[in-house]
């Protein structure tokens, strides 16, 4: 009987330090060690043990990972580093990204020194615009500035900042475009490197068609060649896991080798005489898992599968007859165990889910009605638990999930894969073979790609605000009634727990709530009222595959239930304010765009001139700026300056307007006096918030919407200490986060940051 009672406590331990808001002090553990070892000899005091056990290795784990992080000396200064690049670059438009090993560094100062050595050995993210060929196994000599693991930090927002830490990234930063970078050696690259370089160069070089960067990214696990259409089409018919290293794949690996060891043996007369021989396929199959997984480089999703195929075929060697869920219980405590970080992203819990409910949903049933049957039973098991987990994690559920996973999960899993497989493993053999076996695969994607693309096509992503835990967890107890083989009733309560989870729940603030949110060097405000939902400009565009209205803004808006804004605002065509409006309104609707750039605006777009008003429930907006004969001309003073107003309560949006139009404001009687925020105009730069301005509004919070570390140095020391001279509270986003305003309907105002309200373990103690 598998020790779940002790299993259990283990892996809740290993769990619960990353979702802490700091870790314990040195006396909380002592006493928690002391109170564990005096209740040992309990049967309760041995699960509090395990327990403990667990939560001092994650513990342990993730301070180590925080205190890798990059010496807080060393930030924004210019290194001469010396480095091994590791894995494979990715080229990204006109750069490259790769990941390297310092190997040691070189400072002048030598109060730096000490600070410096602790980056020797530590993993670094860089990016180097214009950069030669770099390939695994060089040793370069270069000036790189670097920064700590830096995110965004927005309410239930992604955190870039725990990504990179998961992964072992110390520091990001970009190379120094220097006449003094030199390639020290061309050292050959391991094992591992040197055939994912041979496959990179042998099946993908010279290609370039369409669907051949899904292909690369299935083999060798580089993703830089999928385009951001690719992935909305992944996306949208829930077939993202199909299309990049997974569970399944690493699986369907270790699945065939053992099957295939297997079939071989039986054919030779070693298979009855000798005992021992029954080890070969078990060992066949973990040496393929893992020599596909570290092609693929290892990732995290990779590790937590072939985690759960090492324990599986351990069970097997050693004659073990275990419970399946008690071996996916194992892989979790390995998992957890190997890396503290895991539990906060999505894969580990959507990896693991899905794996649950297909054993929950054959464990207890039996069919005889064939394979067919058999697999849209799995489908319609891990929908029914996708349907509760996405949404808990602030992700949409494409409803055309089933069908599209239905067709796409026999073609990827028996034809396209294997083919990819046998076309790198001929690549060793047969070059005309190899390019044959590709080609093959490259159709029957085509094929299936025609369908996906049509499917993607309906609108059919479900998206509901984030809930709160004890419904999601009523709601997955729904699930399993639901899949379980029990009585009728029991089942319809299943599906009225799911129907109750999925139903409309919208979240209405009982108070005006002002969002400034974190999108670095930029700005983007979400005004809701009862009833409405405003935006007031969208950050910017970052490339083809990133912008801030699709990866935060769309996302926060989505988890607060909000699909259709009534008004979006538009302050200027600068790419800082408006570059993320075409990514928003891939997810989001609106009823009335004001925005003065006739030329990038679609035709619903309206004029944002002096004299216009809206009111939404209780919020009245005034725009003060520009008049209507001075649209055209220097785009940050075509700025539109708009007064919200809620009761007694006054706030300006002033987007980037400088201090010749302050003046004609301040000249005109158009500011208000007085207020009680403001978002600060042009970030805090010096060209903006001139003393008479600040002193006419003397707000009593200042909002600066910057980028960390960023080149401009936002906010100017100058401009800040004018807004505290008047006596302003003054926020930051940059080390704040998101900056939350919430308004009574008389005017009262509380104003908090996401950084102090919400910690993490991992944020600089300067946050």
């Amino acid at each position: 009987m598998p020790h779940y009672r002790y299993l259990l406590p283990l892996a809740l331990g290993l769990l619960l330090p990353a979702h802490l808001s700091q870790l314990p002090t040195t006396v909380s553990i002592v006493a928690l060690s002391l109170l564990a070892l005096a209740t040992v000899n309990l049967s309760w005091g041995r699960i509090c043990c395990c327990f403990l056990l667990g939560f001092l290795l994650s513990c342990a784990r993730l301070e180590q990972r925080v205190a890798a992080q990059l010496p807080l000396p060393l930030e924004g200064r210019d290194l001469t580093l010396e480095i091994g690049v590791v894995e494979l670059p990715h080229r990204a438009e006109d750069r490259v990204r790769f990941h390297a090993i310092v190997d040691g560094v070189e400072v002048d100062d030598p109060a730096l020194r000490r600070a410096a050595a602790g980056l020797e050995g530590r993993r670094l993210r860089l990016s180097w615009r214009a950069a030669p060929q770099l390939r695994p196994g060089q040793r370069w000599r270069l000036t790189a500035r670097l920064r700590r693991p830096r995110g965004l930090a927005n309410p239930g927002g992604f955190d870039y900042q725990a990504w990179l830490l998961a992964r072992g990234i110390a520091a990001s930063g970009y190379v120094r475009a220097e006449r003094a970078n030199t390639l020290l050696e061309e050292a050959p690259p391991d094992l591992i490197d040197r055939a994912r370089l041979l496959l990179d160069t042998k099946l993908f070089a010279g290609r370039d068609a369409e669907l051949t960067g899904i292909l690369r990214a299935l083999l060798i696990g580089d993703k830089s060649a999928v385009s951001q259409t690719q992935w909305d089409t992944l996306h949208r018919t829930g077939t993202t896991h199909l299309m990049a290293i997974s569970g399944l794949h690493i699986g369907l690996v270790a699945v065939l080798a053992f099957l295939c060891a297997r079939r071989c043996l039986a054919l030779t007369p070693l298979h009855s005489r000798l005992r021992a021989v029954r080890a070969i396929p078990g060992l066949c199959s973990l040496v393929c898992a893992a020599t596909y997984a570290a092609i693929s480089g290892f990732s995290i999703p990779t590790q937590r599968a072939f985690t759960l195929v090492l324990i599986v075929n351990l069970a097997y060697l050693l004659g073990r007859r275990c419970s399946p869920f008690y071996l996916l219980s194992c892989a979790a405590v390995l998992v957890l165990a190997g890396n503290p970080l895991a539990s906060t992203q999505h894969g580990f819990w959507l990896s693991f889910g899905a794996v649950f409910f297909l054993l929950f949903c054959f464990a207890f049933t039996r069919s005889d009605r064939g394979k067919l049957s058999a697999l849209a039973r799995s489908q319609a098991a891990v929908f029914c638990g996708m349907a509760i987990i996405l949404p808990a994690l602030g992700v949409a559920v494409s409803l055309s999930s089933p069908l599209a996973n239905i067709i796409a999960v026999p073609v990827m899993s028996l034809i396209v894969i294997p083919l990819l497989f046998l076309s790198a493993v001929l690549v060793w053999v047969n070059a005309y073979l190899s390019a044959l076996a590709f080609d093959l695969a490259y159709f029957c994607l085509s094929k299936l790609w025609g369908l996906l693309a049509w499917l993607s096509e309906f609108d059919s992503l479900y998206t509901r605000a984030l809930p709160p835990l004890w419904l999601t967890v009523v709601a997955l107890l729904g699930v399993m009634l639901l899949l379980a083989r029990a009585p009728l009733r029991l089942r319809w309560v299943g599906l009225s727990l799911m129907l109750i989870f999925l139903g409309p729940q919208p979240v209405r603030p009982e108070q005006v709530k002002i969002v400034v949110l974190d999108v670095g060097q930029g700005l983007a405000v979400v005004i809701r009222t009862r009833n409405h939902s405003l935006v007031y400009d969208v950050g910017a565009r970052f490339g083809d595959n990133f912008d801030i209205g699709s990866r935060v803004l769309a996302p926060y808006l989505l988890r607060q239930g909000v699909d259709r804004l009534s008004l979006l605002a538009i302050s200027h065509a600068d790419n800082d304010h408006a570059g993320g409006l075409a990514g928003l309104a891939k997810s989001i609707a609106f009823e009335v765009l004001a925005y003065n750039d006739v030329e990038a605006s679609p035709a619903k777009r309206t004029s944002c001139v002096a004299g216009r008003r809206w009111r939404f429930d209780d919020v009245r907006l005034r725009v003060l700026w520009p008049q209507a004969e001075k649209v055209v001309g220097v785009r940050n003073n075509a700025s539109c300056v708009i007064v919200l107003e809620v009761g007694e309560f006054q706030m300006l949006l002033a987007g980037d307007i400088e201090r010749s139009v302050e003046h004609i404001l301040l000249a005109e009687g158009r500011l208000p006096r007085d207020i009680e925020v403001l978002v600060a105009p042009h970030h805090g730069s010096r060209t903006s918030s001139s003393r008479r301005f600040v002193r006419h509004l003397a707000p009593q919070h200042v909002v600066f919407s910057a980028g960390y570390k960023n080149p401009y140095r936002h906010p100017a020391d100058e401009v800040l200490g004018r807004y505290l001279d008047v006596g302003s509270r003054a926020w930051n986003t940059a080390a704040d986060g998101a900056i939350t305003i919430e308004v009574s309907a008389d005017g009262g105002v509380a104003v908090s940051a996401e950084r102090r309200q919400n910690p993490k373990p991992w944020y600089s103690r300067r946050d």
